[in-house]
């Protein structure tokens, strides 16, 4: 999910929020330059990385560079080393139809990328025996002919030496005739491999909304409000308690 072509296709899809079509770049992408937020760390980040910005990047590159970052901190890839299933979660607030949405355009793009490498591993295979088809019918051309060759100078084979040589001949024809036939026994199913089109990757369980809201609950939320609201009191008092001792 860290892939930069993933992210690119997935934030380039074109979904249904509210009744309108629209990709993730225009959905995220206009709040590239939006410093309005209460949290300072996050304001700052934005600032810096809109001041890293090459001179010659684009409004369009910058809002899908936006919305690129939104997703991948809001997706998430958890596998179990048990089991070895994966989970891919997407948190989107406001809008809990897009995290599914957004999930099944993953998982279309992952089982493409599957197949796209094992397409590229058997075409790879393919021209690998070629090669060797083509070297191995060399070799057993050559040893043919040498036993065309040595019959036709030797019209009787009575010595040993001869008996020998033609035994050697015909061990290496026989020795190339297998490899030559093994070779091409694997071509073939190297081929139908190549026009596999299943994948080794399974969809489990399909994509549902969590019951639950993402983000802080109203307890959790009111709690962090009074943490906030004492500590801005403590430094109110402080600062006041400090110019009333001048």
């Amino acid at each position: 999910i860290n892939s930069n072509n993933f992210l690119d296709e997935i934030v380039q899809n074109v979904y249904k929020v509210d009744g309108r079509e629209i990709t993730l770049i225009d959905l995220w992408g206009n709040d590239y330059n939006n410093y309005l937020s209460l949290n300072p760390i996050a304001t700052l980040s934005i600032l810096n990385r809109n001041l890293s910005f090459g001179k010659n990047i684009n409004e369009y590159d910058k809002k899908r560079f936006h919305a690129k970052t939104i997703l991948l901190e809001n997706i998430t890839l958890n596998e179990d080393n048990e089991s070895s299933l994966s989970t891919l979660s997407v948190t989107v607030k406001r809008y809990p139809g897009l995290s599914k949405q957004i999930i099944e355009s993953a998982y279309k793009s992952i089982i493409n990328y599957s197949y796209q490498i094992t397409k590229i591993k058997s075409e790879e295979t393919v021209s690998f025996i070629r090669t060797q088809i083509k070297d191995i019918e060399k070799s057993l051309n050559s040893a043919e002919n040498d036993m065309i060759e040595f019959l036709e100078s030797n019209n009787s084979i009575q010595s040993p030496a001869l008996i020998v040589k033609k035994n050697r001949l015909e061990t290496e024809i026989s020795l190339f005739s297998q490899l030559y036939i093994s070779l091409n026994d694997q071509l073939e199913l190297a081929k139908i491999e190549e026009q596999d089109i299943t994948s080794s990757i399974y969809l489990l369980d399909s994509p549902k909304i969590h019951p639950l809201k993402s983000g802080y609950s109203l307890l959790k939320g009111y709690i962090i409000l009074g943490i906030i609201t004492y500590i801005f009191s403590m430094l109110f008092y402080i600062h006041f308690m400090f110019f009333e001792s001048l």
